[in-house]
């Protein structure tokens, strides 16, 4: 019973036609500008493929039980309260390909990829987090000073929010309504990641891909 009621949960999302991986580049050695390309890479030719309508990941997955913690404060930053939140990266169609809806503003541009790269970004956060923030006004637009301090190293950074998407079930706890989470445009380099495949093909069909592009990779 409890697996029929997970697969008839509202995830926020739409998972029918979506097939799940994960990859850690680095178990391979693989390190900055080599594991995003390995990452860019089989994105590009598993999107080639035929049937296959898109392809995305997350950084970390959106089931995965651990999350990585940050916190936000409204801009300017002094006597703002601080919101603990969720900090995922994710890449170019993440959003599209899980179906995830859009609330306000707009998606990442491609270009902002490689701003992301140069220590330069934007950052699209779910309704939960804009409405804790700023109440009934809009999200889009406004300044937010992100920090976090994790493995020996800092991120402290002032972002413009450019969109909102709406709030999404994740955790290994799916009954327990989702968190607020702040998006983040993948940059050079990432560590374990979830892709997602959006296709028309039987699940089975569409899995049968990944090893053999990611071997040819």
């Amino acid at each position: 019973r409890s697996l029929d009621n997970l697969r008839h949960a509202d995830l926020g999302m739409q998972p029918t036609g979506v097939v799940t991986f994960g990859m850690n580049p680095m178990r391979l050695d693989y390190n900055g500008e080599r594991q995003f390309g390995l990452v860019r890479d089989t994105i590009g030719q598993l999107r080639s493929a035929p049937g296959i309508e898109s392809v995305a990941f997350a950084s970390p997955s959106p089931f995965w039980r651990g999350r990585v913690p940050a916190s936000v404060k409204v801009e300017p930053t002094e006597q703002a309260p601080e919101h603990a939140v969720s900090r995922t990266v994710v890449s170019a169609d993440y959003f599209g390909t899980l179906g995830i809806p859009l609330r306000a503003g707009r998606v990442f541009a491609e270009t902002e990829f490689e701003r992301t790269r140069r220590k330069e970004g934007v950052r699209i956060v779910n309704e939960s987090l804009a409405r804790q923030l700023f109440g009934g006004n809009s999200a889009v637009g406004r300044w937010i000073h992100l920090s976090q301090a994790a493995r020996g190293w800092e991120l402290d950074r002032s972002l413009e929010i450019v969109g909102v998407v709406g709030d999404t079930r994740f955790g290994s706890n799916l009954r327990e309504p989702g968190g607020v989470v702040v998006y983040e445009p993948a940059g050079a380099s990432m560590s374990a990641a979830a892709f997602f495949v959006r296709s028309k093909l039987a699940p089975a069909e569409a899995l049968s891909i990944v090893p053999t592009t990611i071997r040819r990779i």
